[in-house]
């Protein structure tokens, strides 16, 4: 799907056209054509689908919010050369960073601050990955100054580094944003070091080799990243499974569903059901709540049952609506028997009228031959009757 990044997101049903840089990306290079969808990013989470409609405009036919994640990665590191910059801004995009902090380290090699440029790369790196939230990217700071923010923040700081990662079992899991720290190519100092574990720095193994440093800033996010499945696993895996009834009432997409099923927007809401199922493919809830419309407003039968026996399949045993699901299922099936043996007959009799037909068509192919071949016989003797006047004629003179 195509996409383009919007400073304002309209509203839904709202038709409007691109700004100048995103039209000539989606209309040029992308060849967006009539009809194809389009989903556009502000950088704030919000996201929305749209249909591109002709003379480059665009109609917006849904919205959403992302929430902001709970634990925020920041990258802080020093500036590597122009062309392995580029490269590492997208990559620490792709990846989910929430805010990217240039470090000046003592072994700094590289500095600058085109942010209209580094802001160009941003939001390439949104579209092409789906990212409903743009990196914030910072000026270029000193150490203890980029150190003393994030202390202030309340986050968690890791420094990249051969040494594994201090065991600490008996910590209580925290579910709190990270920043690493990836110093430059000539690595932190001691100095630094000192600085950086003196602030709760902790060193954050990335391998046994020296890494470069856009390489160790990618695996860096990915580490911590994988860090924060880890510790959040328990919230993660409800997530996943499906909330408990409440709070998928609460979701957004249910809450849209409810509203356009109440309007009489069947469709639209089946949509939304459909995109809570495909993000928590393990909710019972939203599998019940999409049967039900589909029952009882689409007359979608086959999509009805999917969704029951999904249903059955994730609620727990003791769920008291389990029975009536299963009653639901045996009507829809027996309906679906009758609807096919209908069908069936209606097919076998259309059969047959068919058979009539051809029956009745050959009869008339032959009855019509056998006229055309009376037609030609009789042109022939009138053809004979006039060529022996005209001689008898003749004769006469």
């Amino acid at each position: 799907m195509h996409r383009i990044f919007c400073q304002e997101i309209p509203g839904e049903g709202t038709v409007f056209s691109p700004e100048a840089r995103e039209a000539e990306h989606l209309f040029k290079v992308f060849r967006a054509r009539p009809g194809e969808a389009v989903e556009m990013l502000d950088g704030r989470g919000n996201r929305a689908r749209g249909e591109v409609l002709p003379q480059r405009q665009i109609k917006v036919t849904a919205c959403e919010h992302i929430s902001e994640p709970a634990e925020k990665l920041h990258l802080c590191c020093a500036l590597p050369r122009r062309q392995k910059l580029d490269a590492l801004l997208k990559q620490a995009t792709e990846l989910g960073a929430w805010t990217i902090r240039p470090v000046h380290c003592e072994r700094s090699v590289a500095e600058g601050n085109p942010r209209e440029r580094w802001e160009v790369l941003l939001k390439e790196a949104c579209k092409q990955s789906g990212n409903a939230y743009l990196p914030e990217i910072r000026c270029e700071q000193k150490l203890s100054a980029v150190l003393a923010e994030l202390k202030a923040e309340g986050v968690d700081i890791f420094y990249g580094s051969v040494k594994p990662l201090p065991a600490d079992p008996g910590a209580p899991v925290k579910a709190r944003s990270k920043a690493v720290f990836i110093g430059p190519e000539g690595g932190f100092t001691d100095e630094e070091i000192s600085e950086i574990e003196a602030a709760g720095g902790k060193p954050l193994n990335l391998g046994p080799h020296i890494l470069r440093l856009e390489t160790a800033a990618v695996a860096a996010l990915a580490v911590l990243r994988f860090l924060s499945f880890i510790c959040c696993f328990g919230i993660m895996a409800l997530a996943i499974s499906g909330c408990e009834q409440a709070d998928m009432k609460k979701n957004p997409l249910f809450l849209k569903a409810e509203k356009l099923s109440s309007d009489g927007k069947f469709e639209d809401a089946r949509r939304f059901l459909r995109q809570a199922v495909a993000r928590y493919p393990e909710s019972a809830e939203a599998y019940l709540a999409l049967g039900k419309l589909c029952e009882e407003e689409l007359d979608d039968k086959l999509e009805a049952i999917y969704c029951y026996r999904n249903f059955l399949q994730f609620s727990p045993a003791g769920d008291p609506r389990r029975e009536s699901v299963e009653k639901f299922i045996a009507g829809l099936e027996k309906q679906l028997a009758n609807e096919f043996l209908q069908k069936s007959e209606e097919v076998a009799k259309l059969k047959k009228d068919n058979h009539n037909l051809l029956t009745e068509l050959n009869l008339a192919k032959r009855l019509i031959m056998s006229n055309q071949r009376k037609i030609k016989d009789l042109n022939a003797q009138l053809k004979a009757a006039q060529q022996r006047r005209g001689n008898n004629k003749r004769r006469m003179r």
